[in-house]
């Protein structure tokens, strides 16, 4: 009989015969009470007025007096159909189990009836109870959140709130894997009394111009894990400029003799400065001059000018000072007061400006379509004038902007020039050095935009596969592409276990060795999970390497050193290209289906190189995590007849399943 343990014992008015505070044996022994009046219950389990009682509780009942089993009756309102009743040998006590499961949050009353072995009526006795709530198996939602999803230009210093549609529990709570990497200071959150609504205070501003993917995983206070909408997406504003402007040119250079007198000096901030500010508050020459200021069109260059007349002395020796009252539209200043001295000549420069050299050079081809046009001249120029002289013939319509480093001016278009577009520029005879001497004539230019291709499909080749090796190194194995499937992870087998590591070979033949690669996306199916690769410790998310195993894959390859290539440079780059190669992140998740990652500097590297790219797929460059249990996972390989990978972007549906390459790439 099952035996329950109890809190209490509720006592029921007994008879006034019933020593409560009496042995109960005694009582039995000397009979004085079992004859002198009839059985009463004298407890219960649950006990009258209980609450919170499990829905897999039984009955258990003590009377006063030996009862006839049979007899005891249980009338349940709402009913409960009741198993046989089971009694102590002495009669005393009794259990009765329900058939079924009690229902949440109900009132039971227990009405009791039953004779006792004398064949006496009991005392009527009931006594009632609540069964526990039904437990939590909603998982929660994630209601709403700011900066709301989609919402763009969010101030890089806002925080993020995070409001559920229930309690959490805090612990629960990650922000892993955002894109870009970000701290959001989860350890410091602050939770609303009611635990639904998180505020995240980062720890430092977030980039300006970006958009962030912040993926959410918690769960309620029952554990139930976040369902739904499990991300939010936004865009930050640009960044608030704290950068305090510079001078990056001047005009003449620095130290230069035998200048002009005819001379309009200048200078060329970093950045857009704040025209309003009268320039003759920071702009003074010494000997003092009197000048006629003008800024450029982008407001970078501020140029002290004298229309048709000599500004400065011959022969004498000239200092600009720019002082902190200079500010870039943001009201930032110049962070500390600039100058620069040169000295002018005895004779006025009557040699007209030339044209030196260009970029693109005249009649180039295969230039990238972000190309900028440089054009440096054989002395400083009169920025504004040049500026002015400049024109883009063909195409029509061209926009951009202007740079200026000492001689050398750079034109940056809005938009990117058409792919094999024939563009055709010139200067202008409006262009003039610093002492009003034009351009001789109109210089004239042109240069070819580089073809573009793509994308285009690259199949892995029959010189993939998959390595194995058990962790001492005693055994090992190549199994080639002819292998439907390629594999990853660990499988324990005796005493020993294997680990498994898999490789792609991509033949670049297709693709000129000139190309210049704009992308290359990876794309892997991802056919099935056995065990747990993904959450062991030791294995983290699959991950890529760059390799050159030959034209044969060996056992060597298993363990083989990545390569370590300086990172390519697309064309236009504004960034320092010195990132080494692996390993790429492919996948972190055991959801089937296609895995995909850039390899665009790992291809572009091979390209230039050996002419394959050759990658190794492995956990956390590690062979096994050394556990009892299978951890692996299952890719489709170039020989797999599959044609049932759902949700592949590719045109040819007898290769559907196998990996490739997608690729698009510039060449001459």
């Amino acid at each position: 009989m099952k035996q329950l343990a109890f809190a209490s014992l509720a006592a029921l008015t007994l008879s006034s015969c019933w020593n409560f505070n009496a042995d109960l044996a005694e009582c039995q022994k000397s009979g004085d009470c079992l004859t002198a009046a009839p059985p009463a219950l004298i407890a219960s389990n649950p006990a009258h007025d209980s609450t919170d009682v499990a829905v897999t509780t039984d009955f258990t009942l003590f009377f006063s007096q030996p009862m006839r089993p049979g007899s005891v009756v249980l009338t349940i309102s709402p009913p409960v159909a009741l198993k046989p009743a089971v009694f102590e040998e002495d009669g005393i006590s009794g259990v009765f189990e329900p058939l079924a499961q009690l229902s949440y949050s109900q009132l039971y009353t227990v009405s009791v009836s039953g004779k006792d072995i004398d064949g006496n009526d009991m005392t009527p006795a009931s006594f009632s109870f609540t069964t526990q709530a039904a437990p939590d198996t909603t998982s929660p939602t994630l209601i709403s959140s700011v900066p709301s999803n989609g919402l763009n230009n969010v101030a890089t210093t806002a925080k993020l709130i995070l409001t559920f549609s229930e309690a959490m529990d805090p612990s629960s709570l990650s922000l892993e894997n955002t894109a870009p990497q970000f701290d959001w200071g989860v350890a410091t959150a602050e939770w609303s009394t009611d635990a639904r609504t998180v505020t995240l205070t980062p720890p430092q501003p977030m980039q300006g111009e970006t958009m962030y993917v912040v993926p959410i995983a918690a769960r309620d206070v029952a554990q139930n894990p976040l369902m739904g909408t499990n991300s939010v997406a936004f865009t930050t504003a640009k960044a608030p400029d704290t950068v305090p402007p510079e001078v990056v040119a001047t005009a003449p250079l620095a130290n230069a003799v035998m200048v002009s007198p005819n001379v309009s000096p200048s200078v060329t901030f970093s950045e857009a400065m704040d025209a309003t500010v009268m320039a003759s508050s920071y702009f003074t020459v010494s000997p003092s001059v009197t000048c006629n200021f003008m800024w450029d069109p982008s407001s970078t260059t501020l140029t002290c000018s004298h229309p048709g007349q000599p500004l400065l002395m011959p022969n004498t020796a000239y200092t600009v000072t720019i002082g902190t009252n200079a500010k870039d539209k943001a009201g930032v200043a110049l962070a500390a007061g600039f100058s620069f001295t040169f000295t002018t000549g005895m004779m006025q420069d009557t040699t007209p400006p030339t044209v030196m050299n260009t970029n693109p050079t005249d009649g180039g081809t295969g230039v990238p379509a972000c190309a900028n046009i440089a054009v440096t001249f054989s002395e400083s120029m009169d920025k504004t004038e040049t500026q002015n002289a400049f024109s883009i013939s063909s195409p029509a319509g061209v926009t951009g902007s202007f740079t200026w480093s000492s001689n050398t001016m750079t034109f940056n278009p809005s938009s990117n020039f058409a792919p094999n577009q024939q563009v055709s520029w010139q200067i202008g005879t409006g262009a003039k050095d610093l002492a009003n001497q034009n351009l001789a004539g109109t210089a004239s230019f042109n240069f070819r935009v580089a073809k573009a291709a793509g994308p285009t499909t690259v199949y892995a080749s029959n010189k993939s596969g998959y390595v194995y090796r058990t962790t001492n190194g005693s055994t090992s194995g190549v199994s080639s592409a002819s292998n439907t499937s390629m594999y990853v992870g660990d499988i324990p087998s005796g005493s020993s276990v294997y680990g498994y590591r898999s490789f792609l070979d991509f033949d670049l033949a297709s693709i000129p060795a000139t190309a210049a690669i704009t992308s290359a996306t990876l794309y892997v199916y991802q056919k099935a999970v056995a065990g747990t690769p993904y959450g062991v410790s030791g294995f983290g998310s699959l991950t890529l390497d760059s390799l050159d195993y030959g034209m044969a894959l060996t056992v060597g390859a298993f363990s083989q050193t990545e390569l370590k290539v300086v990172g390519y440079c697309p064309p236009c780059s504004q960034v320092i290209c010195s990132r080494l190669f692996g390993p790429t992140s492919l996948s972190s998740s055991a959801t089937l289906g296609w895995k995909t990652t850039s390899v665009r500097d790992e291809l572009q590297g091979a390209l230039e190189t050996q002419r394959r790219l050759q990658l190794r797929l492995n956990f956390s460059n590690k062979g096994t995590d050394g556990d009892a249990t299978s951890d692996l996972v299952t890719f489709h390989s170039p020989a797999s007849t599959m044609t049932t990978c759902t949700g592949e972007p590719i045109d040819n549906p007898t290769n559907q399943c196998k990996p490739f390459l997608r690729v698009s790439y510039t060449y001459p």
